[in-house]
Protein backbone atom coordinates (compact mmCIF):
# COMPACT_ATOMS: atom_id res chain seq x y z
CA UNK A 1 0.00 0.00 0.00
CA UNK A 2 1.78 3.01 -1.25
CA UNK A 3 -0.91 5.64 0.74
CA UNK A 4 0.82 7.67 3.24
CA UNK A 5 -2.49 7.08 5.58
CA UNK A 6 -2.24 6.28 9.10
CA UNK A 7 -5.15 4.22 9.86
CA UNK A 8 -6.65 1.84 6.56
CA UNK A 9 -9.59 0.19 6.81
CA UNK A 10 -11.13 -2.21 4.46
CA UNK A 11 -15.15 -2.97 4.54
CA UNK A 12 -15.76 -6.28 2.88
CA UNK A 13 -19.50 -6.09 1.18
CA UNK A 14 -21.56 -9.01 -0.21
CA UNK A 15 -25.08 -7.57 0.81
CA UNK A 16 -26.57 -4.40 0.32
CA UNK A 17 -29.06 -5.06 3.80
CA UNK A 18 -30.77 -1.90 3.41
CA UNK A 19 -27.39 0.17 3.34
CA UNK A 20 -26.36 -0.66 6.62
CA UNK A 21 -23.17 -1.00 5.98
CA UNK A 22 -23.00 2.54 5.34
CA UNK A 23 -23.70 3.25 8.44
CA UNK A 24 -20.54 1.51 9.93
CA UNK A 25 -18.46 3.19 7.37
CA UNK A 26 -19.79 6.54 8.59
CA UNK A 27 -19.28 5.59 12.42
CA UNK A 28 -15.92 4.32 12.00
CA UNK A 29 -14.95 8.01 10.54
CA UNK A 30 -16.42 9.54 13.32
CA UNK A 31 -14.97 7.58 15.73
CA UNK A 32 -11.12 8.08 14.52
CA UNK A 33 -11.80 11.49 13.64
CA UNK A 34 -13.79 12.76 17.21
CA UNK A 35 -13.13 9.70 19.15
CA UNK A 36 -9.20 9.79 18.24
CA UNK A 37 -8.21 12.65 17.33
CA UNK A 38 -7.08 11.69 13.92
CA UNK A 39 -7.39 14.53 11.12
CA UNK A 40 -9.17 12.69 7.54
CA UNK A 41 -6.50 13.01 5.57
CA UNK A 42 -4.86 10.49 7.77
CA UNK A 43 -7.85 8.01 7.37
CA UNK A 44 -8.22 5.30 4.26
CA UNK A 45 -11.42 3.78 4.19
CA UNK A 46 -12.44 1.85 1.66
CA UNK A 47 -15.37 -0.16 1.24
CA UNK A 48 -14.80 -3.96 -1.54
CA UNK A 49 -17.95 -4.65 -2.86
CA UNK A 50 -18.88 -7.62 -4.67
CA UNK A 51 -21.68 -9.63 -5.27
CA UNK A 52 -24.80 -7.93 -5.34
CA UNK A 53 -23.27 -4.81 -3.52
CA UNK A 54 -21.29 -4.32 -6.50
CA UNK A 55 -24.92 -2.99 -7.80
CA UNK A 56 -24.05 0.24 -5.39
CA UNK A 57 -20.99 1.62 -8.04
CA UNK A 58 -23.20 2.42 -10.36
CA UNK A 59 -25.34 5.43 -11.41
CA UNK A 60 -28.75 6.04 -11.84
CA UNK A 61 -28.38 5.54 -15.98
CA UNK A 62 -27.50 1.90 -15.17
CA UNK A 63 -30.27 1.39 -12.50
CA UNK A 64 -33.19 2.34 -14.46
CA UNK A 65 -31.93 0.67 -18.06
CA UNK A 66 -31.29 -2.33 -16.39
CA UNK A 67 -34.05 -2.05 -14.04
CA UNK A 68 -31.52 -2.95 -10.84
CA UNK A 69 -34.13 -2.15 -8.40
CA UNK A 70 -36.58 -4.68 -9.51
CA UNK A 71 -33.89 -7.49 -9.92
CA UNK A 72 -32.94 -6.59 -6.54
CA UNK A 73 -36.68 -6.15 -4.70
CA UNK A 74 -36.08 -2.57 -3.88
CA UNK A 75 -38.70 -0.20 -3.44
CA UNK A 76 -38.07 3.99 -4.01
CA UNK A 77 -40.06 4.79 -0.93
CA UNK A 78 -41.14 8.11 -2.67
CA UNK A 79 -42.63 6.63 -5.49
CA UNK A 80 -43.30 3.26 -4.59
CA UNK A 81 -42.17 1.21 -7.36
CA UNK A 82 -39.47 -1.01 -8.21
CA UNK A 83 -36.30 1.73 -7.97
CA UNK A 84 -35.03 3.19 -10.87
CA UNK A 85 -31.80 4.74 -9.27
CA UNK A 86 -29.18 4.25 -6.82
CA UNK A 87 -30.90 4.78 -3.81
CA UNK A 88 -27.82 5.20 -1.60
CA UNK A 89 -25.84 7.61 -3.80
CA UNK A 90 -26.96 11.25 -3.52
CA UNK A 91 -27.10 12.68 -0.49
CA UNK A 92 -30.16 14.63 1.02
CA UNK A 93 -27.51 17.05 2.92
CA UNK A 94 -25.82 19.70 0.71
CA UNK A 95 -22.77 18.24 1.33
CA UNK A 96 -21.70 20.86 4.27
CA UNK A 97 -18.31 20.14 5.62
CA UNK A 98 -17.03 21.98 8.38
CA UNK A 99 -17.65 25.60 7.33
CA UNK A 100 -21.05 25.59 7.81
CA UNK A 101 -22.07 22.90 10.47
CA UNK A 102 -19.12 21.97 12.85
CA UNK A 103 -21.43 19.79 15.51
CA UNK A 104 -20.46 16.27 14.59
CA UNK A 105 -23.70 15.00 16.56
CA UNK A 106 -26.19 17.26 14.49
CA UNK A 107 -28.29 15.14 12.48
CA UNK A 108 -27.82 17.41 9.04
CA UNK A 109 -24.50 17.52 9.12
CA UNK A 110 -22.60 15.72 7.07
CA UNK A 111 -20.95 13.37 9.70
CA UNK A 112 -24.42 12.24 10.39
CA UNK A 113 -25.14 11.64 6.46
CA UNK A 114 -24.68 8.18 5.57
CA UNK A 115 -24.65 8.50 1.75
CA UNK A 116 -21.95 7.30 -0.51
CA UNK A 117 -21.83 11.03 -2.06
CA UNK A 118 -20.99 12.36 1.45
CA UNK A 119 -18.90 9.03 2.44
CA UNK A 120 -16.77 9.67 -0.59
CA UNK A 121 -16.50 13.60 -0.12
CA UNK A 122 -14.96 12.57 3.34
CA UNK A 123 -12.62 9.91 1.47
CA UNK A 124 -14.02 6.81 1.62
CA UNK A 125 -13.85 5.00 -1.45
CA UNK A 126 -16.11 2.34 -3.06
CA UNK A 127 -13.98 -0.72 -4.84
CA UNK A 128 -15.95 -2.56 -7.53
CA UNK A 129 -14.59 -6.11 -7.52
CA UNK A 130 -14.65 -6.77 -11.42
CA UNK A 131 -13.26 -10.73 -10.89
CA UNK A 132 -16.98 -11.33 -9.62
CA UNK A 133 -19.23 -10.18 -12.18
CA UNK A 134 -19.69 -13.12 -14.53
CA UNK A 135 -19.67 -11.96 -18.16
CA UNK A 136 -21.78 -13.94 -21.11
CA UNK A 137 -21.83 -12.67 -24.75
CA UNK A 138 -25.38 -10.51 -24.64
CA UNK A 139 -25.02 -8.98 -21.30
CA UNK A 140 -27.87 -7.98 -19.08
CA UNK A 141 -29.54 -8.79 -15.45
CA UNK A 142 -30.34 -12.48 -15.80
CA UNK A 143 -31.77 -14.89 -13.33
CA UNK A 144 -30.86 -12.99 -10.69
CA UNK A 145 -27.00 -12.28 -11.97
CA UNK A 146 -26.05 -9.28 -13.61
CA UNK A 147 -23.87 -10.19 -17.01
CA UNK A 148 -21.69 -7.86 -19.14
CA UNK A 149 -19.20 -8.47 -21.66
CA UNK A 150 -15.71 -6.80 -20.65
CA UNK A 151 -15.71 -4.51 -23.05
CA UNK A 152 -19.50 -3.83 -21.86
CA UNK A 153 -18.19 -2.99 -18.49
CA UNK A 154 -15.42 -0.23 -20.18
CA UNK A 155 -17.99 1.22 -22.09
CA UNK A 156 -20.56 1.62 -19.64
CA UNK A 157 -21.11 5.31 -19.33
CA UNK A 158 -22.84 4.67 -15.75
CA UNK A 159 -20.24 3.09 -13.79
CA UNK A 160 -19.44 5.82 -11.23
CA UNK A 161 -17.00 7.41 -11.66
CA UNK A 162 -15.73 7.59 -7.96
CA UNK A 163 -14.75 4.08 -8.65
CA UNK A 164 -11.05 4.10 -7.48
CA UNK A 165 -7.91 2.08 -6.90
CA UNK A 166 -6.61 1.68 -3.30
CA UNK A 167 -3.60 3.57 -3.50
Amino acid sequence: MNNPARIKQLFDIVQIDDGKFLSNIKNSLNALRFGFGIPEGQIKIAAGLHGPANLLNYDDYVWEKYKIGEWLKMTDPSTGAAAVKNLFYKSESELKQESSVKDPDDLDSIYQDTSMQALQSRGAQFIHHRLVVPVSPGGAVRDGIWTATASQRSQMPGLSSQIDNWR
